[in-house]
Parts: structure tokens; sequence; C-alpha cells
């Protein structure tokens, strides 16, 4: 017997079944109507009238009669395959939810096994010292544990696609109420959705004017250009109420990455140039007109300066009482475009931002060492120009103020500037794609056009270009 004869009998059998269910049905409830009394007789008392005929238990056995044949032409209809889709589907989902739970001892063997042989290739050098041997093992072991909560974090997201508990681009993209026209919040979802997109790479982004407008304030480094653009930036990402925790690490890191290309490499060019120009034959110069750095007045100076510092430490200080969107991928479409409002102290956390600390804590020492060159360049000048003791000169207040007119202390700060950017390098090493998510242990967001942060997701190919792809593939 084949599978279409077995579904055809159940089939047949279903259709009989309920025919004989709703034929006994209405029998019996024709029966029991024809044997209740009529409306304009006397109603006797029931329970009179159940110990004469016993027509109230009869009525409750065909009710009984008919809901158990009922059950049976269900569960004929069950055998003949209906309500197997439903079932199938909750079957699938499932499967893939307990499949991604059993790997996770699978995945990390994997890793543990991954992270000892890097350490032997690390450590294979016999005559390498016992404290460089300790360091090495202790920064992939702090590494390990960060990329372990990469990938976890990763599988968890990638399981919810598959189990389509992810919001698709549309829900995101209309996510939120539409602020008034040129009112605050207007601007500020222009500025966001602008700069820091949720669905628009860099590709996308370098085709837009507005982008290389943005992009060219935040690499400004005269007239403190680059610190009033990051600041407000930073005052519409604390508006999120709570702000994102990708967000403000972005932002740090997008800061300094900024002065190190701005205030660093593109400074220190510029001196370059300048100092060639204004040293003439013979010991003549000009550098007190046009050398490196005079040309700016001290207080745009001392706002890169110090706002370079304080900025990153303000944002920093604010991480603890973020709040992550980047996992939150299932979205209500019928909040009404409200943000959830919880106490800012249930959110703290220090955690948040995962190895950033000590990253600040090198920044702040950067800074001291500026200050530090700024400040041993001026003493060492004014004892040489004054023929004065160098101690003598560090501890007289009076003759310190008296220098700030100089052109030579413009010139100090420029290079305090120029030194304490240069050393700002290593932030670039987490502004990486994948070393970002995995040392600051956070989830890729963005803004659409309503000025919602949500989860990062990249709009859908148009289908006349997926067409054309698989033409040239094929």
């Amino acid at each position: 017997m084949t599978v279409l004869d077995s579904v055809g009998q159940a089939a047949s059998k279903a259709a009989s079944g309920v025919g004989s269910a709703l034929a006994t049905a209405r029998d019996r409830a024709g029966s029991a109507v024809a044997a209740a009394p009529a409306a304009g007789d006397p109603q006797p008392q029931p329970s009179e009238e159940a110990k004469e005929s016993g027509r109230y238990q009869g009525v409750r056995q065909h009710l009984v009669d008919f809901f158990e044949e009922r059950r049976m032409a269900v569960a004929h209809l069950r055998e003949a395959g209906f309500g197997r889709r439903a079932l199938l589907k909750g079957a699938k989902t499932e499967a893939l939810d307990r499949l991604v739970s059993l790997s996770k001892p699978i995945r990390s063997r994997v890793l543990m096994a991954l992270r000892e042989s890097m350490k032997d290739v690390a450590l294979a050098d016999p005559d390498m010292w016992s404290s460089a041997r300790l360091r090495i093992a202790s920064l992939i072991d702090h590494f390990w544990d960060d990329l372990t909560v990469y990938v976890e974090s990763v599988v968890v997201d990638a399981k919810d696609q598959m189990l389509s508990r992810a919001a698709d681009h549309a829900v995101l993209e209309n996510f939120g109420s539409k602020p008034c026209c040129l009112g605050l919040p207007w601007l500020r979802a222009r500025l966001l959705y602008g700069y820091l997109p949720f669905d628009i790479s860099i590709f996308g982004q370098i085709k837009r004017p507005g982008f290389w407008i943005l992009t060219l304030l935040s690499i400004t480094p005269t007239y403190g250009v680059r610190v009033i653009f990051f600041a407000i930036l930073l005052l519409c990402i604390l508006g999120g109420n709570p702000p994102d925790e990708y967000q403000m690490v972005t932002f740090i890191l997008s800061f300094k990455g900024a002065q190190f290309l701005s205030s660093g490499v593109l400074m220190a060019c510029v001196a370059a140039v300048k100092y060639y120009m204004c040293v003439k034959p013979g010991g003549v110069h000009t550098c007190d007109t046009n050398g490196p750095g005079v040309s700016q007045d001290l207080v745009t100076s001392s706002v890169d300066f110090f706002g370079s510092c304080v900025l990153v430490w303000i944002a920093f200080l604010l991480l603890p009482w973020t709040a992550s969107f980047g996992a939150a991928r299932d979205l209500d479409e019928d909040s009404g475009g409200t943000e959830k409002e919880e106490g800012c102290c249930s959110k703290y956390d220090r955690g948040r931002g995962g190895r950033l600390a000590r990253l600040l804590g090198y920044d702040l020492l950067s800074f001291l060492v500026s200050c530090g060159l700024i400040y041993y360049l001026t003493i060492e000048d004014i004892s040489a120009q004054d023929e004065t003791n160098l101690q003598q000169v560090a501890t007289d207040k009076d003759l310190l103020l008296s220098d700030l007119q100089n052109w030579q202390f413009r010139s100090r700060v420029f290079f305090g500037r120029v030194t304490y950017a240069l050393l700002s390098f290593p932030f670039l090493i987490f502004q990486l794609p994948v070393l970002n998510s995995i040392l600051t242990h956070t989830m890729p967001t963005g803004y659409n056009a309503q000025g919602y942060c949500v989860p990062y997701l990249l709009r859908p190919m148009p289908e006349e270009t997926e067409r054309q792809e698989s033409r040239h593939m094929a």
C-alpha cells in the first residue's frame, strides 16, 4: 500500500466520521427538542421531571456522545495530515534551538584547543625571558576570554536569525515616531542618521555629500572645530535615554582616531613644512611670525588639547549607565515608537566597555606626558634666555606666567598637541571591525531616520541587482 492510498483511506475515514457525527448530533438534538415541553406548558420542577422521565439525563448523554464522536473525527483528520505543517514548523524551530545549545560544549573545546596551540607557538622560543613568557601567556588568555564572549554572542545572534526572531530591515527602519520638522529632535535625528546610520556601510556613506561634510568637521584640528563637533555628537548620543553602549565606545574610539589623524599626522606634516619655510640661510629665521603653531591662538589650542582628554573621559565615565541595543533584535512594532525608560541606577554596570578601561588609563598617562613635555620645554627655554638656574625657573610662577605671551609658548603647545595625538595610535587598533567587538564586548548598532538606536542591519539587495549579479556569475 502506498502513502497516497493510506492518506486517501484516512481522509475517507475522516469524512465519514465527520458526516456520521453531524448526522447523529442532528438526530439527537431533534429528539431532545421534541421531548422538551412546549413554551406554553406549565414547567414542572426539574427534580420531578427527572424522576418521571429522565429527560435531562438523556440530553446530557446525547451531548457526551456527540463530543466523543467529534473527538474521533478530529483524530481521523489528524491521521489524514491536517495540522502537520504547524507541528513540523514547531519541531524544526525546537530542533534548531537544541542543535545550537548542544554545540556549545564542542565550541568551547575547539576554542580551548586553539588557545593552547597558539600559546605553544608563541612560547616556543627556549631563550625567551620568563617575564616575557608570562606576559605573553597572560595576554593570550585575556584575548581568548574576550574572543569566547564574542563567539557566543555571534552564535546567539545567528540563532535568532535562523529562528526568525530577528527584526527585519523594514521594522528597524520604521521603528519610533518621526520628530517634528526643524526641531531639536529632528536635527539630532538628521545628524545621527547622517553620521552613524544603521543600514549603510562605508561604501554607501562615501556616496553621500553630507557624510563628507561631517567627516571634514571631525578631522579639523584648528579653532577647536573637532572638539566642538564631537561634543555635539556626544550630546546627541546621550539624548537616547539611555545611551547605547556600542555608540559610546565607538564615540571614544572615533574621537581618538580622528585626533591621531588630524592633530597628529596632519599637524606634524604642517609643522615640518612651516619649519622648512621659516628657517633661512645664515641663521636667519621668521619662525616668530610664520613658524609651527605661532598663528594659532592659545585659547583654541587649549580647547583642542584639553578637550581631547576631558571629552573621552566624560564618555567613559558614563559607560556604566549605558544599555546594549545590539542584541535586542526583536523590536516591538506596536510600541508606539517609545523607548523603554528605566532608572539609571538599575542599569549601572562596571563591565561596560570591556578592555577600554586600560586604554583610557594609557590615554591619561599620554596626556600627562605631553603636559610634562610642554612644561620642560618652557623652563628650558626661559633658563637659556635669562641665563637663570633651571630649578629656580621651575619654581618661579611669575616668570612662567610671563612666558605665556611669547610666540615660543604657542609653538610648545603646538608640539605638545602633536605628541599627545601621536600617542593615541593604539586607539586605531580597537577600531578594526573584528577587534572592536572582541575587545569591547559590544554588538554593532546604528540610528534610523527617527533618531532611534537599533541593531546594525544592512539594507536588502535590490531584486534587479541580484538578477544582474546572477547573470554575471553564470
